[in-house]
């Protein structure tokens, strides 16, 4: 008990000094989610589009007319990150999703490393030393941004699109023989997921004093694989709060001098979701389908998943 009452007195100042990373993971796991859980895709290497995105932003805000004020620049910053990183995402998407198997897993791993490793030799933007940036978002901005992404995907997962790309996800072949277009759909919303990882690097840019590429290394797409396997491949508000515990694992971690294990915990967790419980902790269901909210709130044309 006194340890518990200890994480929890440590981690209080922690939560609030992190609200701005908390908030850019829920971001990136729902994006990462709707790819991998609504489209039944599988990515590995998100993380590069969140370095796209995050990297598009810095050159804005770094190397951008101060003139226009911080508001407008971000404003321009957040724009040019995800029309890049959306960018990105059709380059990948349009040859390998007319292909089948594990193509775009493979692509999107090797997409990661790319950047990543082109990031270390980009000398505009420091190199491997990285660069300094100016902090434009504060943590309400970062949060009105999760609650709009929260809302944006709650309308397109329960939007006439979004069931026909869930439809498509349940039986490929019966789709496609009623008339749906299944790479046309796939590229769809594998622009919108990595759009919205550019827009978490675009936040994520602007709240932190220093950006370099060994934040977007290979085991940040696996912390994301882990939230999004952890919450339920396609639950929103499950693959939400799993990213903030999971952001704030690290931390605890730190706490018991256990923090150079990360890699090993997160990649553990993984296997360990993986073989037992591979539909994650709340499967395909939301926080609304639990039994005691059941019957005080549901939000409407919400349906429940099995």
């Amino acid at each position: 008990m006194d340890t518990v009452l200890t994480i929890f007195r440590e981690l209080g100042p922690t939560i609030y000094s992190s609200l701005e990373l908390i908030g850019v993971y829920v971001i990136l796991a729902l994006s990462l989610n709707m790819i991998n859980g609504m489209a039944g895709m599988f990515s590995i290497g998100h993380a590069g589009f969140w370095a796209v995105g995050a990297y598009s932003a810095a050159a804005v805000t770094v190397h951008g007319p101060v003139a226009l004020g911080g508001p407008l620049l971000l404003v321009i910053s957040i724009v040019v990150a995800m029309v890049a990183a959306g960018v990105a995402g059709f380059i990948l998407a349009v040859p390998c999703l007319r292909l089948t198997g594990d193509y775009l897993a493979i692509v999107t791993l090797g997409f990661s490393i790319i950047i990543v490793t082109l990031l270390y030799n980009f000398e505009y933007m420091g190199a491997a030393t990285g660069v300094s940036t100016p902090i434009l978002a504060s943590k309400g901005v970062i949060w009105f941004m999760v609650l709009l992404t929260l809302i944006v995907y709650y309308r397109l997962q329960f939007s006439s699109l979004g069931r026909t790309i869930q439809a498509l996800r349940e039986d490929e072949i019966a789709a496609q023989s009623v008339g749906l277009n299944r790479v046309r759909l796939k590229t769809i919303v594998f622009v919108i997921g990595a759009a919205m990882a550019g827009l978490a690097g675009a936040l994520y840019a602007s709240s932190q004093t220093y950006l370099s590429p060994a934040g977007f290394e290979f085991d940040k797409s696996i912390k994301l694989l882990t939230m999004v396997v952890l919450g339920g491949l396609g639950s929103i508000t499950g693959v939400a709060v799993a990213a903030v515990l999971l952001t704030l694992l690290p931390e605890v971690l730190r706490l018991f001098s256990l923090d150079a294990y990360q890699m090993l915990v997160f990649s553990g967790m993984l296997l360990v979701m993986v073989l037992l419980r591979p539909q994650g902790l709340m499967g395909r269901y939301e926080i609304w389908d639990l039994p005691l909210l059941r019957r005080y709130w549901r939000p409407g044309g919400a349906e429940s998943k099995s």
